[in-house]
């Protein structure tokens, strides 16, 4: 196996420009940020409930904000439809939804249109790192992909079922 470029590895490159830094949260950790987050933000946001799917579905950003009520979600549903136009691998399915998001989903969607639309939540999200007892370093660097990979993660250690944890 070839070795992957230094930039891949969260090392400097030979310009020494991007220096990624990985943070890898237990699900206590998730639980305190998602505690710590408000249910309700600037603009009409819900960082809660956002971030509590996001960990629940191991799903993308860009697939969240792209979610639409009545068509991927409706209240009380227990599944929730991936359409292939807003997946980035085009891999449209049907995904089940634990009892935690689809209460988070039922207080947020409307009938009609974006669940969460396009938000930024970046410095929220830190600033409940931080109140949620994270490290400092963490705090400072977390960010939606995080929640992804944690909930991924999680997963394979509770199942060691690679294909199951993919789909």
């Amino acid at each position: 196996i070839a070795s992957p470029p230094k930039n891949a590895t969260g090392t400097a490159d030979a310009a020494g420009r991007f220096k990624p830094v990985k943070v890898e949260l237990e699900p206590t950790e998730v639980a305190a940020i998602i505690a710590a987050l408000p249910v309700r933000g600037r603009g009409g946001s819900a960082p809660r409930a956002y971030y509590t799917v996001l960990y629940e579905t191991g799903l993308r950003h860009s697939t969240m904000a792209s979610l639409r009520a009545p068509d991927d979600y409706r209240r009380g549903a227990a599944d929730l439809t991936i359409r292939d136009e807003v997946d980035k691998t085009r891999f449209g399915r049907v995904l089940p939804l634990s009892a935690r998001a689809r209460s988070a989903l039922d207080e947020v969607c409307p009938d009609l249109g974006l669940v969460f639309g396009e938000r930024r939540l970046r410095d929220t999200l830190r600033a409940a790192a931080v109140a949620g007892g994270v490290g400092a370093l963490n705090a400072r660097h977390v960010s939606d992909h995080d929640f992804r990979h944690a909930r991924i993660t999680h997963l394979l250690e509770a199942s060691q079922n690679l294909v199951g944890t993919a789909y």
